[in-house]
């Protein structure tokens, strides 16, 4: 049976040529944060992941760039950068196309590991260098350079960094990564890997101006009802209609209480590099570990991060023994266990591996552990009462029904009751001392979406509810608790592998499924898990059919996460939203004020809602992609430069504008009365209402992001409101200084 159609996406059916892995076992380094928001990194391809040197090019005749795999930091691919002249060399971005834009007068740090080759090398200097531009077309303004490394590092990795502020007309920054030789004709070599360059959290508080609207003309009328219709993602694989077979009528819909909290996917940051079918783990610390996976280009990878809700970062730490990818991966709080998994090189059962790697969170160090009793990939893995489970996968030619559980107190393996049906490509997660077990492929062939409920006591699996609809997912679906009393599966893909956005809340008590909120991507196999604040994390994997992955990570907040006290009604008197610190929202539902006034609001609790429309805002109604202002049939303009303020019981703020020329977008909030509690995020979304880019950091003044691809067509940009006292102003520009 091929069952590689399931475990790699460039063969479906047949086993896929993978890229030749090279263990690296040499000094670890010391780990490295990852930026929340990597400015301008998306392009980068720091980490020569991508296979490839793109965006990277020579920059004169006698300099020759290699990507290298014998000798890296992390990961599987470095740059050698060879140079023959007497001159300094860099490799660079190559065009306008992959130039990284900058903000004129903002801070920027910059990073790169540095091997110095051995033998002979005509080496004087190795260094990291960015070369500041008005444009890319423009004259030179100035250069920053890194500390330098020397032959003094031979055989070495060493970490240059620099730091330096854009001048103040510089809008583009030319990354170069710098060899220069001692003697003519002779060859200087080095070794370039994980190069970073982000702009660091500006310190400037804005100034906050009086909020005396500049009254623009506005041609809309407002609209005393709410019209308000939340689109703001594709809805072309939605299922919103659940009729399970074991519940015909399902009303069991989970819906946030009242309008106190909008129930969508938010943005965060992204991790590097983007991969896919790999897992990731919760620790009693409180972050989410990954480790292992795939690349685009399906290569394996040894890379272990870790992210910290607390200050919503991605970190590198110690890679694993043994690169792997499928394999299945759980955590008991203090230790991370990996078992089996695929390792690349040719598509055979000798690619699949048995092995088990355990890392030490404490400590940051792998070692290896009792090995599996067969060759494992594609499995899932949960640990439940001191108890590693790797349940079901398959050795790449045959599939599994098998429940391998090693006990973490003796470290030996036994067997538990094995699956009812054959499955790969499952996930799992422990909840309320029993293991749920979502999807997977049944026999090799088909997607499932079955929920299955495993429970130690008896030794017993029970099949539970499936998923019904239109859309199958089950194939790489991540599964994990969501609350009390419910799990919750998303993304994942269809029997053809094609990744899907689709989420579903599972109750426990009732056994039946309901539709949650689409992702605001494709993922496949990503790595899931709740997090300790209540939110559902989901990271990375496939996006597209073709191979495509995503570097995205999204949360989905707690239901009724914001509502101070919940209600067993929805109709709530509007007051100030409790801080809280969830990103970008791609779908909301507010409550508009009505047209009749209410001269003396009173304290009399009441059912019925009678805001005082005092908040007057010339932009008013923008409170959904429908109204964004300005209504058609007027044109959006090419800038935005407006004071506008949030009304009490406003979520979000709609705009448009418009792009006439291919380029970068800057948009920048600010004027937020953070001293009155007001907090504030800022999101873009294409002519389709699909979410683009977007930027919070929670609590801050101003909010500030570039999208270097915009393309021509109609934008939104969309205000969102986290925490609003009162009558809360701000300022908005788009594509101005």
């Amino acid at each position: 049976m091929a069952l590689h159609r399931l475990t790699h996406l460039s063969a479906l059916i047949i086993a896929g040529v993978l890229a030749s892995l090279v263990l690296v076992l040499g000094m670890q380094a010391a780990p490295l944060a990852i930026p929340s928001t990597p400015f301008a990194n998306t392009a980068l391809n720091g980490d020569f992941e991508s296979g490839a040197l793109t965006p990277w090019a020579a920059n004169n005749a006698a300099a020759s760039l290699t990507l290298v795999t014998g000798t890296v930091h992390g990961g599987q691919y470095a740059v050698q950068v060879d140079n023959t002249s007497t001159s300094s060399y860099g490799a660079q971005e190559g065009d306008a196309s992959n130039v990284i834009t900058a903000t004129a007068g903002r801070t920027y740090q910059w990073s790169a590991w540095v091997y110095v080759m051995t033998g002979t090398n005509a080496l004087s200097s190795a260094r990291m260098r960015v070369a500041w531009y008005v444009d890319y077309a423009a004259g030179q303004l100035s250069t920053s350079d890194s500390v330098t490394v020397t032959l003094a590092q031979q055989g070495t990795w060493t970490q240059v960094t620099g730091q330096a502020t854009a001048p103040a007309t510089s809008a583009v920054a030319r990354l170069r990564l710098v060899v220069a030789s001692t003697t003519a004709g002779s060859t200087a070599s080095a070794i370039f890997d994980d190069v970073t360059f982000e702009e660091l959290a500006s310190t400037d508080t804005p100034t906050p101006t009086e909020t005396d609207t500049p009254a623009p003309t506005s041609t809309d009328t407002p609209v005393p009802t709410n019209t308000n219709t939340p689109v703001p993602t594709n809805t072309n694989t939605a299922t919103p209609t659940n009729t399970n077979t074991a519940t015909p009528t399902n009303t069991n819909t989970p819906t946030p209480t009242g309008t106190c909290a909008p129930w969508e996917w938010q943005a965060g940051p992204t991790v590097v590099p983007a991969r896919y079918y790999f897992q990731g783990a919760l620790a009693t610390d409180g972050k989410f570990y990954v480790a292992g996976g795939h690349t685009a280009n399906t290569v394996v990878v040894s890379r272990t991060e870790v992210f910290d809700p607390a200050t919503n970062v991605w970190t590198t730490l110690s890679g694993m023994l043994v690169p792997v990818g499928q394999a299945a991966l759980a955590s008991d709080g203090a230790k991370l266990y990996v078992a089996g998994g695929f390792t690349g090189g040719a598509g055979t059962t000798t690619a699949v591996t048995s092995t088990v790697q355990i890392y030490d969170i404490g400590a940051n160090t792998w070692s290896l552990g009792p090995a599996l009793e067969k060759r494992t990939e594609a499995a899932a893995g949960v640990v439940l009462d001191n108890k590693f489970y790797v349940i079901g996968g398959d050795d790449y030619t045959n599939g599994y029904t098998s429940t391998l559980v090693l006990d973490l107190g003796t470290m030996l393996w036994s067997h538990a009751a094995p699956l009812p049906v054959v499955l790969t490509n499952e996930n799992a997660t422990a909840v309320n001392g029993s293991i749920y077990l979502f999807g997977g492929m049944v026999n090799a062939t088909t997607a499932a979406q079955t929920l299955y409920r495993y429970d130690p006591g008896p030794n017993t699996w029970t099949q539970l509810a499936s998923i019904t609809g239109a859309t199958t997912i089950g194939n790489y679906t991540g599964i994990s608790a969501y609350g009390p009393g419910r799990l919750l599966a998303a993304g994942g893909g269809n029997t053809a592998f094609a990744p899907a956005r689709l989420a579903y809340v599972y109750d426990i008590a009732t056994d039946t499924w309901s539709a949650g909120p689409q992702l605001l991507v494709a993922h496949m196999g990503h790595a899931q898990a709740q997090l300790p604040d209540g939110r559902v994390l989901v990271v990375s994997g496939l996006l597209t059919t073709g191979g495509g992955t995503t570097a995205t990570t999204e949360f989905l907040p707690p239901l009724g996460a914001s509502c101070a006290t919940p209600t067993p009604t929805s109709t709530s008197t509007p007051s100030p939203t409790p801080r809280r610190i969830y990103l970008p929202l791609v779908r909301h539902s507010e409550i508009q004020p009505t047209a009749t006034p209410t001269p003396t609001p009173t304290l009399t609790p009441t059912p019925t809602l009678t805001p005082t429309p005092s908040c007057l805002d010339p932009y008013e109604p923008n409170n959904s992609f429908a109204q964004a202002w300005p209504q058609p049939p007027t044109t959006p303009p090419l800038t935005l430069d407006l004071y506008a303020k949030f009304c009490p019981g406003e979520t979000s703020d709609y705009y448009r504008f418009r792009m006439d020329a291919a380029g970068p977008i800057h948009v920048l909030l600010s004027n937020i009365p953070t001293g009155q509690g007001a907090d504030y995020g800022v999101y873009m979304y294409d002519a389709t209402q699909t979410y683009v880019y977007g930027q919070y950091v929670p609590g801050a003044s101003q909010q500030e992001f570039t999208y270097g691809n915009g393309q021509i067509g109609t934008y939104f940009i969309r205000v969102h409101v986290y925490a609003n006292p009162s009558e809360s102003p701000y300022r908005l520009r788009v594509n101005a200084p």
